[in-house]
């Protein structure tokens, strides 16, 4: 006669409480704050965070109008360290879009997000 025991439930049922939790906790944040503005994760791939800047077109104020400008963010690894700086690479030319060469880009500069 084969009779139910809960002890057998409990490996299984601890392994997916650990799967869960530990899922849970390697998610990133939705948001990140960075210094005024809070960014939103939008790159699974690298754990990038858009965000976008309004800036107006000339300074001196003698051309009027402004441009939203977007960009991602790839934070360090170890946030718990002090930040060493910021890199921020940008394609030349018109016409140009730095995010669609990002892979290039973090991957060059993948030891400095230690």
């Amino acid at each position: 006669m084969n009779t139910f025991s809960p002890a057998c439930l409990r490996r299984p049922a601890g392994l997916l409480l650990l799967l869960v939790c530990s899922t849970a906790l390697a998610a990133p944040a939705s948001t990140l704050t960075v210094g005024t503005l809070t960014l939103e994760f939008c790159n699974e791939d690298y754990g990038g965070y858009c965000g976008s800047i309004q800036r107006v077109l000339d300074p001196t104020g003698e051309v009027a109008g402004s441009i939203m400008v977007g960009f991602e963010y790839y934070p360090r690894y170890d946030r718990a360290k002090p930040s060493l700086g910021t890199i921020l690479p940008q394609e030349g030319g018109p016409g140009y879009s730095s995010t669609g060469t990002r892979d290039a880009y973090l991957n060059i500069f993948d030891p400095l997000r230690s």
